[in-house]
């Protein structure tokens, strides 16, 4: 509901919006986060009562003060301003896991060791050597891992001796895993993304009734998102800024993509009272953190910018607690969109054991989901003792979950999915 300007209605049942709560005015628990500078609370109401829930929630009168980046006058609000409110409802959440990326030329977790080696062998004079003795020091002390199993153990070790040797190796297996992957998705706009983004899109028929959460540090979804010409990409943190300027670019409607580890194209301000989050559009330049000696700095207030790459571990908000802001307002509109989804589709997951608190936190979110009717899991083609294996990851993830017969298994993969039109 648009006031004239310079001031409009927002209502919304959800988060806090950072800018509302810090100017001291009022309680704003219950209206949701805007991609905006600052604003001001002109005046508050209560709504009526909710006829089932028994309560009410406000709404707020906002006047725009500034907003970094924009060239737009305070007096008339960002096209996508009063679109950011999430739907009433969630039909449909889709969870891309790193089996999605694969058709996009990403290495399977399996994978990565003898990608990030052939990458050196072949591109050498073209990497940090950083990468080169993360790859030694992997055959060295567990050549077995997986690339998520040496991360956690590089973080262990980090953690226990506190040396700059130590510190080094993280660093080192933060860049094998960007550079890993800028290398190995080099095809430009992944056709199967396009299609995926574009029928997300047509099934919702404008709505924003769902919502995409990708565990995936790559951006082949973004890029993807780009090439439609009816929305801009939302990344469910108020102060996400492109480097590129502003990414409304005239479209109104916005489309969710909540990345839980951080991307490589993402880059976090160092001041914990700044905490903005740029990214760069179509470029995956995280990798140029370790490869350049210049220091990119924050375009709202001039402090150290540093890649946003959060480990799939148990510790991943202790490992990153200058991006907290940012995590944890993403971490929450994934809890909500859990919380409220009508189906969920899984696709290319496996429930890895190093990562324990997603398991815990996906399945305490559908527990309070009262209206889930569907779980389908998307996989690529299993048989025999694979398929059997498979599954018994969900049954025993699931095992005391109310949602456990509603599990599905679907073996075409993420690619011919797809193809035949998504089918539920």
């Amino acid at each position: 509901m648009i006031h004239p300007r310079p001031r409009w209605l927002v209502q919304r049942g959800g988060l806090a919006s950072r800018y509302a709560r810090d100017s001291g005015v009022v309680d704003m628990r219950r209206v949701h986060p805007h991609r905006i500078g600052k604003v001001r609370i002109s005046q508050v109401r209560q709504s009526p009562i909710h006829p089932v829930r028994g309560t009410g929630f406000r709404m707020a009168v906002l006047t725009i003060v500034a907003r970094t980046g924009s060239h737009q006058s305070p007096g008339h609000p960002p096209a996508y301003l009063a679109n950011r409110t999430m739907p009433t409802s969630v039909e449909r959440v889709y969870l891309l896991g790193a089996g999605s990326s694969a058709s996009a030329g990403a290495p399977l977790i399996k994978d990565f060791k003898e990608r990030a080696e052939e990458i050196v062998l072949r591109d050498g004079s073209r990497v940090n050597p950083l990468m080169g003795d993360a790859i030694a020091s992997w055959n060295t002390t567990a050549s077995a891992a997986n690339v998520e199993e040496y991360y956690v153990l590089v973080d262990l070790l980090a953690r226990l001796n506190g040396s700059g040797q130590s510190q080094r190796a993280v660093e080192g297996v933060r860049y094998l895993i960007a550079k890993t992957l800028e290398l190995s998705m080099v095809g430009g706009i992944s056709e199967i993304h396009k299609k995926f983004v574009h029928k997300v899109w047509d099934i919702s028929q404008g709505r924003r009734d769902f919502a995409i959460i990708t565990l995936n540090w790559d951006i082949a979804v973004d890029n993807a998102a780009y090439t439609h010409s009816q929305f801009s990409l939302d990344y469910g943190y108020e102060k996400a800024r492109s480097f590129h300027g502003d990414p409304d670019r005239g479209r109104p409607k916005l489309f969710s993509v909540l990345k839980l580890h951080g991307s490589l194209n993402w880059w976090v301000c160092q001041n914990e009272e700044c905490q903005t989050l740029w990214y760069t559009e179509g470029e995956k330049d995280v990798p140029l953190y370790w490869e350049k000696e210049e220091t990119r700095l924050c375009r709202t207030c001039g402090s150290i910018l540093q890649p946003l790459m959060v480990p799939p571990t148990a510790q991943k908000f202790e490992s990153s607690q200058k991006a907290l802001s940012p995590m944890r307002s993403i971490w929450k509109e994934t809890r909500e969109a859990m919380v409220n989804c009508r189906d969920l589709a899984i696709i290319g997951y496996s429930f890895p054991p190093t990562d324990v608190q997603f398991r815990f936190f996906l399945l305490e979110a559908l527990s309070n989901n009262h209206n889930l009717r569907k779980i389908l899991v998307i996989s690529s083609p299993k048989i025999g003792s694979r398929r059997l294996e498979f599954e018994d990851s969900y049954d025993t993830a699931f095992v005391q979950s109310p949602h456990r017969q509603k599990l599905d298994f679907a073996y075409d993969g993420f690619e011919a999915w797809v193809e035949s039109g998504m089918p539920f």
